[in-house]
């Protein structure tokens, strides 16, 4: 049966991350975003792409930096975009690539005029007219899979979480991944504002706001928040996760090594295997490049010894061929010297008398020539000695030729023979090289490479034994808080006393201190207020600098401290504008100060270091006007707008040919 949304059957349907994801077990989560893309009829495709770590769009104002925050908002599951620009109006769809932690790609696909997502378990690049796609709802809802929300949330480690809505009447609500959206996806305005980044202008939603951060932070949900004649319901549901977590902790605990080990020791061995590997990876490559090189100079040598040998073979044939020459020129001299010897003994032969005419009897006499005409012998004989002198004369001077042209030959010969000699004698050296020296070094390089691979991936199986072991353990001490919580009547989530206090508090201590924060005595957190106090300041009354760079390390400090602590969190940020705040004469205020450079400069190398313990999936974007350092440029996705259509990438949107921009004014209906 073909389903009429997708147009494909329901058993060929995608399998959903929300579908697969177990709530009651707690595993590495989160995703990246890897594309955004804006599609139309007759235009350029706007692209950018992302990388893990740290990604900086920068460029002068006016250039779509914002917009493209919208865009990546707007296909995270917002109803509209936040704001069009003139253009983008020929563009009608966007595109949103995007990475899980165990390295899936997925992609959505969204109308720019809003409503349904159709999501794809393929890169963009593989989606053809028959790929199979999910159509997926906007808005969530609770217990329900077939939204972006759930999808997201699914990947994010979040699938059907709940949030504490009214602690008087103890109402819940489920957790949405628009929920997210202000820790996530950080607009210009919304970085320098002085509210709380917890909760929002609406008070009613101040405390779901405050939940889910508490999720954040804690790991639980609101879950545990039941009536009286749920409460043993959820008692014999938190028992049931136990006792499973139990078997599986159970399971992981005859390996004894994983207790003996410490985590910084496997850190240590690893980090040693790696080198090792690296180190033998090297060598064995030298080694093969050797045989390589021994292989093609072998080759070379034989394909010149071929061409010798053809060469001596024709120096063969030519020399026997001038042999018989040789011969030819003597037999020729040979006979030369028996015509000039018949010749003499004709002269001397006396002359007879013919008895018809009574003439001499010699070489003119069947002409019957006149006397004086006739020549006598001995003039005929000279002749004869001198054509003969004359003829063997040249035959010596070409045998002086020929035997010239041997000797040439019988010397090409005899080097020729001598460097095939040598070229044997090279062969048989690389020969023997290769197999007494190379081949033994790379058969002794490639057992110890085993070995070590294999000790490291025994490293790493304890590594993720740890792990997955820490994960358990954490899951089941929020279980043990749950149901002491149940027991007890109340519920036991994570109130504002813990999160001042708590790992948060330290988590942006180290942030701040990266970032070289000016003055930093202490830092705070306002239960009230649900927002920092730095150096006994809170951060409502700093300047609008400094309360963008709070903001950004409050939300950066967040991310950080969830997978430091392997609790859910979808794993990346998005600001817009933490260093460049607008001041005009009539907003500049006595603490409004500008942000020194030393803080801009430490702001972006923290964010673009490639990662220390607990931040190997940590994605920052960020869209500003101010350029990173040239040294961090380079380790970092940098992408730079210029704002000129004749040099470099203009902006977001490209321009085509037919486009007259303005590039002074960019309009915004």
């Amino acid at each position: 049966m073909l389903d009429a949304t997708t147009g494909v059957s329901a058993a060929s349907r995608p399998f959903l991350p929300a579908e697969r994801v177990d709530e009651n077990i707690v595993l590495p989560s989160g995703f990246q975003l890897r594309r955004l893309l804006l599609r139309g009829a007759n235009v350029s495709t706007a692209e950018l792409r992302f990388t893990s770590g740290l990604n900086v769009v920068s460029g002068p104002s006016n250039t779509g930096k914002s917009f493209a925050l919208y865009c990546i908002d707007f296909m995270l599951g917002a109803k509209q975009l936040g704001k069009r620009v003139q253009e983008a109006e020929a563009y009608d769809e966007g595109v949103l690539e995007v990475e899980s932690a165990d390295g899936e790609t997925f992609t959505l696909r969204r109308a720019l005029t809003g409503g349904q997502f159709r999501w794809y378990n393929v890169p963009f690049e593989e989606i053809g007219l028959e790929t199979p796609f999910r159509s997926l709802q906007e808005r969530h809802t609770g217990g329900r899979a077939d939204s972006v929300s759930a999808q997201l949330l699914a990947l994010s480690g979040l699938a059907n979480k709940i949030l504490l809505k009214s602690k008087s009447k103890k109402t819940t609500q489920a957790l949405s991944f628009r929920n997210l959206a202000k820790l996530l996806v950080v607009e210009e305005q919304q970085i320098i504002h002085p509210g709380s980044p917890v909760t929002g202008a609406n008070p009613i939603q101040a405390t779901a706001e405050i939940s889910l951060f508490e999720l954040l932070l804690t790991g639980i949900d609101a879950s545990g928040i039941v009536s009286s004649t749920d409460r043993s319901e959820s008692r014999r549901r938190l028992q049931a996760q136990a006792d499973l977590l139990d078997e599986l902790l159970d399971a992981l605990n005859p390996s004894s090594d994983v207790e003996t080990e410490d985590k910084q020791d496997l850190g240590v061995r690893r980090s040693t295997l790696d080198a090792r590997v690296e180190e033998l990876t090297a060598s064995l490559e030298t080694s093969s490049r050797s045989i390589d090189d021994a292989l093609r100079e072998s080759e070379s040598e034989q394909n010149w010894i071929l061409e010798a040998k053809s060469r001596l073979i024709t120096v063969d044939e030519l020399l026997s061929r001038f042999r018989l020459l040789d011969q030819s020129y003597a037999m020729d001299l040979s006979r030369l010297s028996l015509i000039e010897t018949g010749s003499d003994l004709l002269a001397q032969l006396p002359a007879v008398i013919c008895p018809t005419c009574g003439r001499p009897m010699d070489g003119a006499h069947t002409d019957h020539a006149a006397e004086d005409e006739l020549p006598t012998g001995e003039v005929l004989s000279w002749e004869v000695r001198e054509a003969c002198a004359a003829e063997a004369t040249k035959i010596m001077a070409h045998r002086a030729d020929l035997n010239s042209t041997v000797e040439q030959l019988l010397q090409e010969r005899s080097a020729l023979a001598e460097q095939v000699h040598a070229g044997n004698r090279r062969i048989a050296e690389l020969g023997a090289r290769v197999q007494l020296e190379l081949k033994p070094r790379v058969q002794e390089l490639t057992r110890s490479l085993r070995e070590v691979i294999s000790a490291r991936q025994e490293v790493l199986r304890l590594e993720n034994v740890q792990q997955q072991r820490d994960i358990l353990l954490q899951r089941r001490y929020n279980i043990d808080r749950e149901l002491r919580a149940l027991r007890a009547g109340s519920t036991e989530t994570a109130d504002p006393h813990e999160i001042a206090t708590g790992e948060f508090v330290a988590s942006v201590r180290r942030v701040l201190r990266s970032w070289q924060f000016p003055r930093l005595t202490s830092v705070a957190f306002d239960r009230k207020a649900m927002d920092l106090v730095i150096s006994g300041r809170p951060r409502r009354d700093q300047g609008k600098g400094i309360r963008a760079i709070l903001y950004s390390a409050f939300v950066v400090a967040l991310m950080r401290m969830c997978e430091e602590e392997g609790r859910p969190h979808p794993g990346f940020v998005i600001l817009d504008s933490p260093l460049t705040t607008y001041k005009g004469p009539a907003q500049l205020g006595e603490h409004d100060l500008e942000i020194p450079a030393s803080v801009e400069a430490a702001f972006f190398r923290d964010l673009a270091e490639p990662g220390g313990e607990g931040r190997t999936r940590e994605q920052t974007i960020i869209f500003e006007n101010k350029v990173p350092p040239a040294e961090v440029r380079e380790l970092i996705n940098y992408i730079e707008f210029t704002g000129r259509d004749d040099f470099g990438r203009m902006g977001f949107i490209p321009v085509t040919e037919s486009e007259d921009v303005d590039h002074d004014e960019l309009a915004i209906p």
